[in-house]
């Protein structure tokens, strides 16, 4: 069957504790998606007010992270992926791209530490500020920049399809277009030699614009290789667990599940059915919490039933 993830927002402190683990591992999850953005939040990042976690040597950063593998190893878990701090740039703040880099070099070799083989980066988002072809040369430039320190580390990176929020309004982000995405990876391999870019689906992004998931899936093929799994209701990106939303229709739901496992279905994905529901532990009591994960895990093996069967 195929493995079950889970992010680890909410559920891994700053320092590791068995317990944590062992929650995990006893709701039925097998592995694990490391936030490495809580080390420096996004909310730090946007307001210039960048915190010097990075700015140890890789080898601290190995024996920091290195406890939270052998811990996750001694419970049966694995980091199958690792999210990366973002943004990694801000418009108008050139000051702090330098050491952005720096924070995306150093999250590759985190990713080395706790044995991931993939790390997700959000692209540059700069399409309302300079255009879409500024966008993409940007965009090129940065991760072609990384293309050394992940061959150094053995790690993949991998590109997440995201949106804009422009006057109020929810917008698509780079990557939102499968056919765009596609290209992103295409090139960013073409220059590289050989595969370092892959791509992760998320799904709540993708269903605040309507996408077609099988079709979406479908043409981003076998560059599809890390998944975030989400629900919401099609207005905001609310991180809950699949199958939550209904329209006013019995049944209807706001997400095209089907349509999503066909999609996976169709090319093959063999990879971890890792679901990002931070939102849906904020909904409930901690004391509930080992109920909520509980039933996250089981929709993942349902869904891995219905991939296999």
């Amino acid at each position: 069957m195929l493995r079950i993830g889970i992010q680890s927002r909410l559920l891994l402190g700053e320092k590791p504790e068995k317990t944590d683990f062992q929650r995990i591992k006893t709701a039925g999850f097998n592995c694990i998606d490391l936030n490495l953005d809580r080390f420096l939040t996004n909310r730090l990042i946007y307001s210039g007010k960048l915190n010097h976690f990075f700015d140890r040597p890789v080898k601290e950063l190995f024996d920091f992270f290195k406890e939270y593998h052998q811990m996750a190893l001694n419970e049966g878990l694995e980091f199958s992926q690792i999210h990366a701090p973002y943004p990694f740039y801000v418009y108008g703040r050139e000051a702090d791209r330098d050491y952005l880099h720096m924070v995306a070099e150093k999250s590759i070799a985190v990713c080395a530490a706790l044995h991931s083989p993939y790390l997700v980066m959000h692209p540059y988002k700069l399409s309302y500020q300079m255009g879409k072809e500024r966008e993409y040369q940007e965009n090129i430039n940065f991760f072609q920049s990384l293309i050394p320190v992940s061959e150094k580390y053995g790690v993949k990176i991998c590109l997440e399809n995201l949106y804009e929020s422009v006057g109020g309004r929810i917008c698509e982000g780079v990557c939102a277009d499968p056919h765009e995405a596609a290209a992103y990876i295409d090139t960013l391999n073409q220059i590289a030699g050989e595969e370092r870019f892959a791509f992760c689906f998320d799904t709540g992004h993708a269903n605040l614009f309507g996408k077609n998931m099988r079709e979406t899936i479908r043409i981003l093929g076998d560059r599809l290789q890390v998944l975030h799994i989400h629900d919401n209701d099609g207005i905001g990106d609310l991180h809950q667990m699949p199958f939550t939303f209904t329209r006013e229709l019995a049944g209807e739901v706001s997400t095209d599940w089907k349509g999503f496992l066909h999609g996976l279905k169709e090319i093959g994905y063999t990879g971890v059915l890792s679901f990002e529901t931070f939102g849906a532990l904020q909904c409930f009591p901690e004391e509930l919490w080992e109920s909520v994960l509980k039933m996250i895990a089981d929709i993942g093996k349902y869904m891995a039933k219905g991939l296999e069967d």
